[in-house]
């Protein structure tokens, strides 16, 4: 062989060594869950309300709950569904409360610095039908079905406070 291709050679083994090093001392600390999905359909329908304590969720839910703390100050708690098997979860802000369908995860937000906050932003992944393909024109039914029935809720746009509120030629 030239000493060009053992070169290379040793370098591609060099590097598959340290890919397989590097993907064995990988960071397993106990304060990381791996993803619990959702799957019994006793857990299919979830209820979550903002502002609530991470408690409140891990309480009702117990190790469906996923934990993220990786992050130094925040803390992410998550509630995941599968596809073929997705969720329904009621979302409660105050008085006003949706509920959602066809739900495939929420995550929840939990800041150190301000604990009485509780779960500050829940992010919803959703879908707009069990079906996994559907027609345009349905889909455009079903996004504006979403959308009256999140007005319906009373629930309103947010603008933050550091944001403008005017557009372009206002």
């Amino acid at each position: 062989m030239k000493p060009r291709k053992i070169k290379h050679l040793l370098a591609a083994f060099l590097l598959a060594g340290f890919s397989l090093f590097a993907f064995a001392t990988q960071d397993r600390s106990p304060n990381v869950s791996s993803k619990a999905i959702m799957s019994s359909m006793d857990r299919r329908s979830l209820f979550v309300e903002v502002g609530e304590s991470p408690d409140a969720w891990i309480g009702r839910y117990g190790k469906q709950v996923d934990v993220n703390a990786k992050n130094h100050g925040l803390k992410f708690y998550s509630l995941d569904w599968t596809a073929k098997n997705p969720g329904q979860l009621t979302v409660r802000n105050g008085s006003s409360e949706i509920q959602l369908d066809v739900v495939l995860g929420a995550m929840g937000t939990f800041d150190d610095e301000y604990p009485g906050e509780g779960l500050s932003k829940i992010v919803i992944t959703t879908g707009l039908s069990r079906g996994e393909t559907i027609a345009h024109d349905e889909a455009r039914q079903q996004f504006f079905a979403l959308l009256k029935k999140i007005q319906n809720a009373a629930w309103k746009r947010w603008i933050y406070p550091g944001d403008p509120r005017l557009s372009g030629e206002e």
